[in-house]
């Protein structure tokens, strides 16, 4: 910064810098990301044989369940489920998904795998269903998953390191880049009698 230099000044300056870095951003390394991250979801759900909808195309919105909370007779819908989904904490997005994975959201924006019901319209019986489920609750916080039980929600925070991250861009190997989300996963499945336990005293008290 040059004696008299201010953010202002420097931002226009160098605005051409960054639309460029932005239209990389949104056109080149998040389409990159989110193949990356579908086709390891994809392959961790095949293997256990799980319920999903994992589309690459869609840049988001993956989600997937064990076949036992499929919906009767729709092998493509399920009545609870994992989502990988945003948690926002102001209105509005980000200009892309990369800075709430890496944790440099202005907004605070993150990325979490979220416990979900399909039914939104019995979200206070589901609210209700949690606070009378500190036990269990106390139990997914040891393994390390957030619960709110106003908001309703039970998730597990997937923040991928932005210096692997950048690696996994240049060598085009996302690995060590994912490592945060196949731990999720990991957990999600090792917690399953947990989340079990929930769906079915939620399916009981509808």
């Amino acid at each position: 910064m040059t004696e008299g230099d201010t953010v202002e000044t420097l931002v226009v300056r160098h605005l051409a810098d960054i639309e460029g870095a932005v239209r990389y951003l949104q056109d080149v390394l998040e389409p990159k990301l989110w193949e990356a991250i579908s086709v390891a979801m994809e392959s961790w759900a095949e293997e256990r044989d799980w319920v999903r909808n994992i589309d690459p195309e869609t840049e988001g919105d993956y989600w997937l369940a064990p076949r036992a909370w499929q919906v009767p007779d729709n092998e493509d819908d399920a009545e609870f489920y994992f989502a990988l989904t945003v948690i926002p904490q102001e209105d509005g997005e980000d200009i892309t998904s990369v800075t709430s994975f890496i944790g440099a959201s202005a907004r605070g924006n993150r990325y979490v795998l979220l416990f979900e019901r399909e039914h939104p319209k019995k979200k206070r019986a589901w609210q209700a269903l949690l606070g009378r489920s500190e036990p269990l609750l106390q139990q997914l916080r040891e393994k390390g998953f957030d619960t709110d039980t106003r908001a309703g929600t039970i998730c597990y925070p997937v923040s991928l390191d932005a210096i692997k991250l950048g690696l996994a861009f240049a060598d085009d190997d996302f690995e060590a880049a994912l490592e945060p989300l196949m731990a999720a996963l990991f957990q999600a499945e090792q917690a399953l009698t947990l989340f079990d336990d929930l769906a079915g005293a939620a399916r009981t008290a509808s």
